[in-house]
């Protein structure tokens, strides 16, 4: 449960091993409601972070994570319906993109905000027609700079100005037309870029020294996190960009993805 009182729920696969106990007992820790997928011919994926300097690359070894089942999605449907917002990473279009439509047609018909994050830069490349599939429900896109332009690259979109890409994004076909597309790109150190309401704007990120960076792992999920932390509650955009820009600035300064409970 979030601090404002709304509550989180979370879903995927997990093996029955330690690691997938360790998935159970971080959320049950948070307060977080999940109803997972328990594989037991897989184990739990994992993912190694490689870093250079102050820099990460990520090696996943993907397991029970690359094998949910819609079925399973169904049988937990109360969690879905519960729900009034929705937010899937791109990586799920690797594993079941059935899932993600099925998700995105209940949000259609409620009304509901669907939310994605590209995730990486190859899953344009590879994953291209699961991504078409999806994209048309996206209320929200987040994305950083090297996913939006090979973005643009796959999807022809003719640009590698971040601001035109956004408006190109935010004006393909969209399935709940009640709705317009607001399209983010963070970029590091530079200006995020977000389009919305029918306008390019740009936000400057908090300020840091570099050696208080400790490692840029966690970044653009946990300035996802924040942003959805406020759009939730109704917030005006300025402060869940505030929010977002301070939930990064904050993993940043930390190893891993852990922040200390007081913060």
């Amino acid at each position: 449960e979030l601090s404002s009182g709304i509550n989180a729920e979370y879903g995927g696969c997990i093996g029955n091993d330690s690691f997938g106990d360790k998935m159970k007992s971080c959320m049950q820790a948070e307060g977080i409601r999940t109803n997972y997928l328990v594989d037991p011919t897989h184990p739990t994926g994992v993912c190694a972070v490689l870093l250079t300097g102050k820099n990460r690359s990520l090696v996943t070894k993907l397991d029970a994570a690359n094998h949910y089942k819609t079925d399973h999605l169904e049988q937990a449907w109360d969690l879905v319906d519960d729900a009034s917002f929705y937010y899937i990473a791109g990586f799920f279009l690797t594993v079941s993109p059935d899932s993600m439509v099925k998700v995105g047609d209940h949000a259609v018909e409620q009304d509901k905000c669907f939310a994605m994050n590209l995730s990486a830069p190859f899953l344009s490349q590879f994953f291209k027609d699961a991504m078409q599939r999806v994209i048309p429900y996206c209320d929200i896109i987040f994305s950083n700079e090297d996913e939006a332009r090979a973005f643009s690259k796959d999807f022809g979109l003719g640009s590698d100005d971040l601001g035109v890409i956004a408006q190109k994004v935010a004006a393909m076909p969209k399935n709940n037309k009640k709705r317009s597309r607001m399209v983010i790109f963070t970029q590091g150190a530079e200006p995020t870029v977000v389009f919305h309401d029918g306008k390019v704007h740009y936000f400057d990120v908090i300020p840091i020294s570099a050696e208080n960076i400790v490692d840029t792992n966690g970044a653009g999920d946990a300035f996802a996190g924040g942003f959805m932390s406020q759009y939730c509650q109704g917030k005006e955009l300025k402060e869940c960009m505030a929010t977002g820009m301070k939930a990064a600035n904050m993993i940043i300064q930390v190893s891993g993805c852990t922040l200390p409970g007081s913060q």
